[in-house]
Formats: structure tokens, sequence, C-alpha cells
């Protein structure tokens, strides 16, 4: 009895020293992981975004710092588009300024001649346009992703400002011999901005002029109904690929084979359409093949129809 005894407590002594080395190893196996997920957000605190923990465990720390690492990666991934979205926009601020500044130092040493003052008016006025579009659009997105972004809702007929846009784009496809038609299909006035919706509208036709060859079409329709507002725009350009079409929305986001035909833009359009259609509480999509062309559709919510 006295020696089971003596074999209880030394099975319980072993336990107790087993608990506290096990406990102790966990503790500190505890310690390092977390330490390694409190180095890494320093080194993300301090700019570095490649920081990873590297933990892949199966249990809720390995799950925190899967987390903290797909964090990390999305932090790095929209550092990298920030990037290259203000390289490009550099460079295209570059291209106007550039021509802006020879024709001013032309006219500043006195080259031009009396007879060519009008035409380096016109020239000057254009590139002008070009900066000013461009540094339009940089502002609206930035007030798009911060809470300065506003709406006037408002009861407009969707019909009249889609009209109202594309007749004042008919005269500059016609230039390039491209044939512009407009379906209405509008039962009354919804709930919307227009200023914002002629821009949706303005963006999607300058995008369908600037992809259209020479001798092409665009067509333009809106439908409303009870439930919703579409309005599409199709243009006969070169149909876009299926890997490229989840990208036409990314800002300044241009394949080499769909360099447009008319480069004039900022190249931020459809990423404004985006955005404001987002905003609107709506949805964009694009489809494109040989046969169709591209299709861009806008779909808002009219539940509001207001009878005209």
């Amino acid at each position: 009895c006295i020696r089971d005894r003596w074999v209880l407590l030394a099975a319980l002594a072993v336990g107790a020293i087993l608990s506290v080395i096990l406990a102790g190893w966990f503790v500190r196996s505890l310690s390092l992981r977390l330490g390694r997920i409190e180095s890494a957000a320093d080194a993300i605190s301090s700019g570095d975004l490649s920081a990873r923990t590297g933990d892949a465990s199966g249990d809720e720390i390995g799950d925190l710092a899967r987390a903290f690492d797909t964090m990390a990666e999305r932090l790095e991934e929209a550092r990298s588009r920030d990037r290259s979205f203000l390289l490009s926009v550099g460079h295209d601020l570059r291209t106007p300024l550039t021509s802006i500044r020879g024709y001013a130092e032309a006219l500043d040493d006195g080259l031009v001649p009396p007879e060519r003052t009008d035409a380096v008016a016109s020239a000057l006025h254009r590139q002008t346009d070009v900066l000013s579009r461009l540094v339009e659009d940089v502002m609206l997105l930035a007030r798009l992703e911060s809470a300065e972004f506003t709406l006037r809702m408002e009861p407009a007929d969707p019909g009249g400002v889609v009209r109202g846009i594309v007749e004042s784009h008919v005269a500059r496809a016609a230039v390039d011999d491209i044939d512009v038609t407009i379906h209405a299909d509008v039962e009354g006035e919804i709930d919307m901005d227009p200023d914002r919706f002629s821009q949706i509208v303005s963006n999607l036709m300058d995008n369908a002029i600037r992809y259209t060859p020479a001798g092409g079409s665009i067509a333009v329709s809106i439908v409303t109904d009870e439930e919703s507002t579409s309005l599409r725009v199709q243009n006969s350009g070169e149909p876009i690929s299926s890997a490229d079409l989840p990208h036409v929305f990314e800002r300044l986001y241009v394949a080499d084979r769909y360099r447009a035909q008319r480069p004039a833009g900022s190249g931020l359009g459809l990423a404004i359409v985006s955005d404001l259609v987002s905003a609107m509480g709506g949805s964009v999509t694009c489809r494109s093949n040989a046969r169709d062309g591209t299709v861009f559709e806008v779909i808002l919510d009219s539940r509001l129809v207001v009878p005209t």
C-alpha cells in the first residue's frame, strides 16, 4: 500500500513536471509566434509592406497570422497600384505641359509669325483642355474615395439626359464617319443625380468614340421600368479579350493591343464611371466579342418612377 502510494506520488510529480515543461514550451512557442506577428506589424507601420509572419499553422494563431499576411499583401498591391497610377498621371501631365511650354517659349522669343498666331492659340487651347480634363478627373477620383463626395438626388428624366449627351457627341463622331444611334424607352423620371449621370454617359461616349474605328458605329439605348434603368453603350471597335475584361474599369488600364484610335483623353473615364455608378447604388458591366463589339451596361435602381 505504501509502495503504491509512492508510485502514485512519483507519477503525480512526473506529471506536474511534464505539465510545467509543456506549459513553458507552449507559452514560449505562443510568445515567439505572437512576436513574429508583432514584428511584422512594426515593419509595416514603418513602411515595409513586404513584411510577413510566415505562420502557416492550422490553429487560431495561424488563422490570425494568415489574415495579417493577406492584409499586408493587399496593402502592398494597393501601394504598387498607386505608384503606377501616379507615374502614369505624371507622364500624361508632362505631355500637354511640354507642348504648352514649347509654344509659350516660341511666343516669348518672337518665333511665331503673325499668320501662325491663330494656329498656336488653337493648339494651346487644346492642350489646356487636355490638362484641365486630367486634373478634374484625378480630383474627382480623389473625392469619390473620400467623405467629400456627395450626390444631389432629385427627380430627373434619364432619357432626356442621355439624348442631350449623345447629341453633343454626334458632331465629334461624324468627323471620323462614326454612325451614332440612340433608342430611349423611358416611362418617366427617376430619383437620381442628373449631373453625375451625365458624367457617366459622357465618359462612356468618350470611350466608345476613342475605340471605334472610322466608319464604325455606336448604339446607345436606355430603358426604364418600375424596377431599374438600363443604359447600354455599344461600339463596333476591336473586341476585348476575356483576360483583359476584368481590368477595363481600372485606372489607366490599357493593354498594348487596344491602343485608342483617338488617344486624346485622361485614361480615367471608365474608372470614374465605375465609382460613380457604385456611389449611386448601381452596377456596370462590360462584355465584348467579335459579333457584338463592346457593350457597357449600367443598371440603376429606379423603383421611384415619377410619371411625366
